[in-house]
């Protein structure tokens, strides 16, 4: 099987050697299609950073191997030599941030269908179909016509992650989906990433400090310890709990 993702000694550092205020070390990564990891660890240790490096919004500070899978292909595009990868966020690439990603101008619906346009999947009737499942699992249905505004904390979260799932992605990276929900709304939102994972084959990677709600939603866990993501059996772990 090709893998959605390979990452070989990745460092990603904030400032300058020797006195970077700050270090993180990814010996070896690799995700199949369909899988399913939740970083965790200690706050301030770098989860978020490491999702921003995967959803192309900052560049590591050196990298031997950073691979993706191409769309609709087992070719492998190397985005550790690409000056410009933003156009991958449009297709292959979907980032959801811990906070904010709802416009305050435009209703939740609107800000979807600008999302379809530039994926170039506007007006499809598949996609249509698609997004008001999603909207259904997430208890959003009722609400795609309001803007931020009229949105509580719980249901921007929501629609932020809907936007981020609103094409479907090769590699789906959120930050803290759950947090701030309560038990029910995060149970929804786990068993949607989890079922985009196995219907359409999207390699998901979230943030989280909710170990035993990621565990129990079927996730592999990756732990930041010492300045060093350990991840290197999140493949083997999720098909065995799968």
């Amino acid at each position: 099987m090709t893998p959605v993702l390979c990452i070989k000694a990745l460092r990603i550092m904030a400032g300058e050697e020797p006195d970077a205020a700050f270090q993180l070390d990814v010996p070896a990564l690799a995700l199949d299609p369909g899988d399913c990891i939740a970083v965790t660890g200690p706050s301030g240790c770098g989860k978020s950073t490491f999702l921003e490096v995967l959803g192309l919004l900052r560049r590591p500070a050196s990298v031997d191997t950073f691979l993706v899978r191409a769309q609709s292909s087992s070719d492998m595009l190397d985005l550790g030599v690409s000056d410009d990868c933003s156009h991958l966020r449009q297709g292959l690439i979907g980032y959801v941030p811990q906070m904010g990603g709802v416009l305050p101008f435009l209703t939740a619906r609107a800000q979807i269908e600008a999302s379809l346009h530039l994926a170039g999947v506007a007006g499809s009737k598949d996609a249509a179909a698609r997004l008001a499942r999603l909207a259904d699992a997430l208890d959003l249905a009722q609400h795609l016509g309001k803007r931020r505004s009229e949105l509580s904390g719980g249901q921007r979260k929501r629609v932020a992650l809907l936007v981020g799932l609103s094409v479907p992605r090769r590699l789906l990276i959120a930050d803290e989906p759950t947090a701030g929900l309560d038990e029910q709304n995060a149970g929804r939102v786990m068993d949607a990433l989890v079922t985009v994972a196995k219907e359409e084959s999207t390699a998901v990677v979230i943030a989280t400090h909710d170990v035993d709600a990621a565990t129990r939603a079927g996730f592999s866990i990756a732990t930041i310890e010492s300045g060093i993501l350990s991840a290197a059996s999140a493949s083997a772990e999720h098909r065995k709990h799968g």
